[in-house]
C-alpha cells in the first residue's frame, strides 16, 4: 500500500557520517555522498521503482553549507541583510546542526544555477518526487537588502519569491508528472504562494490539520485557485 519512498537530508556529497544529524554538512551540493551510496542513488531509485513506488529525494535549495562557499556558491550569490550581515540560519531545533547560510532567490544567477542543478538530479535519478524543504526559513525571515542581485535594498522578499516561483514553474514545465513537496513547519508557514503551489502539505502537524485548511483557504484570497492546487 506505499505508493512513494523518498530519502531525506543526508544524501549529497559532504554530508554528516557521525550520526550527530547535522544535515547542513554537504548542503547545496547536488552529487551524492559516495561512502553511503557506493552503487550510486541511481541504483536505489531503481530498487525502489522495481518494489512498485515512486522515488523521491530531499532538497533545501535556498540554504548551503558554509564551506561551500568561494568553492561552488560565488559569496556573491550569498543574502545579505541591512546591517551588513549575511543570512544565517540556526538549527536550534535540530540537535547538532549548525548554522547554515542562505543564497539570494531574487539573484538570476542563482535562479539558473538552481533550475540547472534540479533539474540535473531528477533527470539523472528519474525523480518523481521533490521534497521542498527551506528548513524553517522562507524569504521573509531574512531579507536581502543588496542591490547587486537585480532587485532593490527593500525589494530582497518579493524577488526571492518571484525566483521561487520561477524555479517551481520550470520544473514542473520541464517535468509535468513531478510532484513537489512543499515542506511547511508548523505556524510559521507562509500563506502566500511559494508555499501555496501543485505541491502537498504532507509535512505539516499531523496533529493541527486546521492550520493546514487555514493555510490553503488563505492563500485563496490573495492568488486564484490555479495556484493553490495542494492536496492533503
Amino acid at each position: 500500500g506505499i505508493e512513494n519512498f523518498y530519502h531525506d537530508a543526508g544524501w549529497y556529497d559532504g554530508a554528516d557520517t557521525t550520526g550527530a544529524g547535522a544535515f547542513s554538512q554537504g548542503l547545496g551540493n547536488y552529487q551524492e555522498l559516495r561512502s553511503r551510496f557506493p552503487h550510486g542513488i541511481g541504483a536505489l531509485a531503481d530498487y525502489v521503482r522495481s518494489k512498485g513506488m515512486k522515488f523521491g529525494i530531499w532538497v533545501g535549495p535556498p540554504n548551503i553549507d558554509p564551506a561551500l562557499v568561494g568553492k561552488k556558491i560565488p559569496p556573491k550569490w550569498l543574502a545579505r541583510m541591512k546591517d551588513g550581515k549575511d543570512c544565517i540560519v540556526y538549527g536550534s531545533i535540530w540537535k547538532g546542526v549548525p548554522g547554515f547560510q542562505r543564497i539570494c532567490l531574487g539573484c538570476p544567477e542563482v535562479v539558473d544555477y538552481l533550475q540547472n542543478a534540479l533539474s540535473g538530479i531528477i533527470e539523472k535519478w528519474n525523480i518523481e518526487w521533490l521534497k521542498w524543504d527551506p528548513s524553517g526559513s522562507s524569504p521573509f525571515d531574512q531579507v536581502c537588502a543588496r542591490t547587486d542581485h537585480g532587485h532593490q535594498e527593500g525589494n530582497g522578499t518579493f524577488a526571492a519569491l518571484r525566483g521561487e516561483q520561477q524555479i517551481r514553474l520550470y520544473l514542473m514545465r520541464k517535468f509535468p508528472n513531478l510532484v513537489i513537496e512543499n515542506c511547511s513547519l508548523g505556524p510559521n508557514a507562509m500563506t502566500r504562494c511559494s508555499r501555496n503551489f501543485p505541491i502537498s502539505y504532507e509535512e505539516c502537524p499531523r496533529n493541527e490539520l486546521h492550520k493546514v485548511r487555514h493555510r490553503v483557504i488563505g492563500a485563496s484570497y490573495w492568488f486564484p485557485g490555479a495556484f493553490g492546487a495542494s492536496f492533503l
